[in-house]
């Protein structure tokens, strides 16, 4: 009240299955408490987990935050971060059980820097595009994700294979998830994206 917010956005990551049904009283309970108060409650869920029940959760909140990206996460083998054909496949099984005008779709806008035998260290798009330049690696638009990627040998011997988001993927997942006329979308995470 005494900032004048409308609500909150609850993002708790890698859920177990046991503890949804905590986070359903959780929610229930955090929306019995806004509503006197007209507070939106926001869900930020997985993009692609069939374990998370995303339409009791979207029975209770106001918006479902999807997380669109993450196809191939930190702890995974290198790969595209929202290929297109798996973001559009994922948004078709997500929205058959969602309601578009309580939907906000969440575009990626980082990279990641995959080193065998490590996690993938995030970048910003313009980490990425440097790495390259100073790398002296060729961006290449992989045909198959749509995403760009690159890689090179450091001088330690260690292979780098990067993956990232830019303009053309937001335009392109954008134009995508136009036809579901969500209620709105957002970017992960501001300031790291291609401007």
């Amino acid at each position: 009240d005494k900032y004048k917010f409308q609500g909150v956005t609850v993002d708790f990551e890698d859920v177990p299955e046991s503890a949804h049904k905590n986070l359903e009283q959780f929610l229930t309970e955090l929306r019995t408490a806004f509503v006197p108060h007209d507070y939106a409650i926001v869900l930020a869920v997985p993009f692609d987990d069939d374990s998370w029940p995303y339409t009791t959760y979207a029975n209770i909140v106001d918006f479902m935050l999807l997380m669109g990206y993450d196809q191939h996460s930190d702890a995974d083998k290198p790969g595209s971060i929202a290929g297109q054909s798996w973001f559009e496949d994922t948004l078709d099984k997500r929205m058959k059980g969602l309601d578009p005008a309580h939907t906000i779709i969440a575009i990626g806008a980082y990279g990641y820097d995959w080193v065998k035998g490590q996690d993938a260290a995030s970048l910003t798009f313009e980490e990425a595009v440097l790495s390259a330049r100073d790398s002296e690696a060729d961006i290449a638009f992989d045909p198959e994700t749509s995403n760009p990627h690159f890689s090179f040998i450091e001088d330690d011997g260690k292979r780098h294979d990067v993956w990232f988001l830019d303009g053309a993927t937001a335009f392109n997942e954008i134009h995508a998830a136009d036809d579901y006329q969500p209620a709105g979308y957002a970017v992960w995470r501001l300031g790291s994206e291609d401007p």
